[in-house]
């Protein structure tokens, strides 16, 4: 059914403001907003996504330049120094060892000189082999013996073969020997010497017999310098005597007595 109205009468419009326009306005503008915010959205991800790789590119970049600070200052770290190695040349005066005692035998005097001292006492009814190096004689070892008494050829060629086993095996090639008594008793061990040290390759430079402060050399033959009745010396005055007395060394009068200090 149509309902007529009158002429005058206007069909109701919607007004600017009013619902219909509203509402068609209101939803253009919620999408503009919309799209708005989503523009914006992106744009504040996009600045956001920016500012954090610029962020990111700056944090790697101070990381590596302190890396690379830390590493160059690593490798510029001194190194230790080495340690120093102890020196070896220089000693205290407590940890020196005490001078070796050269002493040299030139002559027979010399050599009746230092005898006492290398001993420690004066040497009585006694046979004492020195051996000696070259090129200068000095001395390199010191043996003594008893002289067989009564005289026995068997004891003294024993003596004899056991002073030459000694000095070679030293490797000395070289004896000084002195008889300290009468002939009878120095002569067995004397002759023993001479036959039984070229044996083991030692040489005897010098063989004497001393008594009553005289010597006798069983090597020299000559009346000028070893005269039948004994050649006299006396020892008290002796360089080698000075010598050895300067540095302190003692000399006992018998060898009882250097047993009686042990």
């Amino acid at each position: 059914m149509t309902e007529n109205l009158p002429a005058d009468a206007q069909a109701p419009r919607a007004a600017l403001g009013g619902p219909a326009a509203g509402a068609g306005n209101s939803a253009h503008g919620d999408h503009k907003t919309q799209a708005q915010r989503e523009t914006q959205n992106r744009q504040q991800t996009r600045g956001t996504g920016k500012t954090q790789a610029r962020q990111g590119s700056q944090t790697r970049q101070g990381s590596q330049a302190r890396q690379g600070s830390q590493t160059r200052q690593g490798s510029q770290t001194p190194q230790a120094a080495p340690a120093k190695r102890p020196r070896f040349g220089r000693k205290s005066p407590e940890s020196r060892p005490a001078p070796e005692r050269r002493v040299r035998i030139g002559s027979p005097t010399a050599l009746l000189a230092v005898v006492p001292v290398l001993l420690g006492f004066e040497p009585s009814s006694s046979m004492v082999v020195i051996g000696t190096e070259q090129p200068r004689a000095q001395v390199r070892l010191t043996l003594r013996y008893d002289l067989p008494n009564p005289p026995d050829a068997r004891l003294a060629g024993e003596l004899a073969r056991h002073a030459a086993g000694v000095l070679s095996a030293q490797h000395i090639e070289a004896a000084v020997a002195v008889g300290y008594g009468p002939g009878h008793l120095v002569s067995p061990v004397a002759d023993a010497l001479r036959e039984h040290a070229p044996r083991a390759g030692i040489t005897v430079t010098e063989l004497l017999r001393a008594e009553d402060e005289r010597y006798w050399s069983y090597l020299c033959t000559e009346p000028g310098c070893c005269p039948p009745e004994g050649t006299p010396f006396d020892i008290k005055d002796h360089p080698a005597a000075r010598a050895m007395a300067a540095e302190g060394v003692r000399v006992l009068a018998s060898r009882e007595d250097l047993a009686a200090t042990v």
